[in-house]
């Protein structure tokens, strides 16, 4: 059984419910898979599993999203040994047939143990953008030269040593890490998959409806606010009685005859 909970704690400026939603409920917080096994003798073995999926806010390209009920689905299988080098397999996934989404045409539930093979194997056609794709070029490409002193155990010595002085008490030892711990630390590694969509791809497929545009935008509406500006022509003069000449010679003209003139 698996339970996971998100929290989006500081949504900042631009991030707009929807999105929010997405995020927390995107997943079901509820997976568990149940499966009973039976040998019914020395040449057939069968299984039933049963797999619960949990409520999750399910979101598509043409729709901005939809809560998706909690749900069961049901998988089964019979093996039977022909030979010792060949036998017979049959099963069923989803046995009862089971929709646990609202929306048509969304991506089919996957097992969640094998669901990142496959969507590697379905969206990562390695068009990667062309600086990543040189950094995995060279991580792929590098070698090291390493040079190994091999000394033997048996040809150290160390006077006045005692292996009963050896133990996980001893203070010598203790400080000597407790000043090193920094020594004994690895590096943080993260294993990362991520799929590249192209807006423009689903551009033809998404028309939402007009309720649907009013909820977003009353959602976002700072999104579609522009920062004011003015624009103005200044006229610098050397003294006043310059300036009262050029007022009575301009009187009467056009902004653009003016800036002419």
């Amino acid at each position: 059984m698996e339970h996971t909970e998100t929290e989006v704690t500081n949504s900042g400026a631009v991030t707009g419910a929807s999105k929010v939603k997405r995020l927390e409920e995107g997943l079901p917080e509820d997976r568990m898979t149940i499966t009973v096994a039976q040998t019914w003798s020395d040449k057939v073995s069968s299984f039933v599993r049963a797999n619960y999926y949990g409520e999750y806010y399910a979101v598509h390209a043409d729709w901005f999203g939809t809560d998706s009920d909690a749900e069961w689905t049901v998988d089964a299988s019979v093996s039977i040994d022909l030979t010792d080098n060949f036998y017979l397999s049959a099963g069923v996934q989803n046995l009862f047939d089971t929709e646990a989404l609202k929306i048509e045409d969304l991506v089919d539930l996957i097992n969640f143990e094998t669901r990142s093979i496959v969507f590697d194997q379905l969206f990562f056609q390695k068009n990667y953008p062309l600086e990543l794709q040189i950094n995995f070029n060279k991580y792929d490409n590098q070698s090291r030269d390493i040079e190994l002193l091999k000394i033997p155990y048996d040809e150290i010595k160390l006077e006045n040593y005692s292996k009963d002085q050896i133990s996980k008490d001893n203070n010598e030892l203790l400080d000597y890490f407790n000043n090193n711990s920094a020594a004994y630390m690895t590096k943080e590694e993260r294993d990362i998959s991520y799929i590249l969509i192209s807006k423009s791809d689903y551009l033809n497929n998404f028309s939402p409806s007009e309720n649907s545009l009013n909820d977003y935008y009353n959602n976002n509406k700072n999104l579609f606010i522009n920062q004011e500006e003015r624009s103005f022509k200044q006229f610098n003069f050397k003294s006043k009685e310059e300036a009262d000449d050029f007022k009575i010679k301009v009187s009467g003209k056009t902004n653009e005859e003016i800036i002419k003139y």
